[in-house]
């Protein structure tokens, strides 16, 4: 069945009405803000947590866990994701810009944390 415009203009005051807006973690915010920096979440199980991933977000937070130390640098990660991302996905051509592309996303989720040009903290930690 066809749904005409007129139909799903009629919705939009309703979903506006139940629209949630997630705020992103902030990004460089000052130890008395009352907001907590630096802090590190436990993941009990990895293969539970890696499942709710797909594609290249799960690939990215393999490489994140997989990290040697909380700290590392972009090349540290793309020295370990590019030959990955590489087989994975053997058609794309712009594997590191991806990857790039989606350790912002982990950041901009709170998976990863920007401490300079070039160096990250993981906000996540096996337990």
């Amino acid at each position: 069945k066809m749904i005409k415009l007129k139909d799903l203009e009629g919705l939009y005051a309703e979903m506006e009405a139940i629209k949630v807006d997630i705020p992103r973690k902030a990004q460089g915010v000052s130890e008395d803000s009352g907001l907590q920096v630096g802090a590190t979440f436990t993941i009990g199980d990895r293969n539970a947590f890696l499942s709710q991933f797909g594609g290249w977000r799960k690939l990215a937070v393999e490489g994140v866990l997989d990290m040697q130390t909380e700290y590392f640098t972009l090349r540290e990660y793309n020295m370990l994701c590019v030959p990955r991302g590489e087989r994975r996905f053997p058609k794309n051509t712009k594997v590191e810009e991806k990857l790039r592309q989606q350790l912002q996303d982990l950041r901009d989720r709170g998976y990863v944390e920007f401490v300079r040009r070039g160096y990250y903290r993981r906000t996540m930690k096996l337990g």
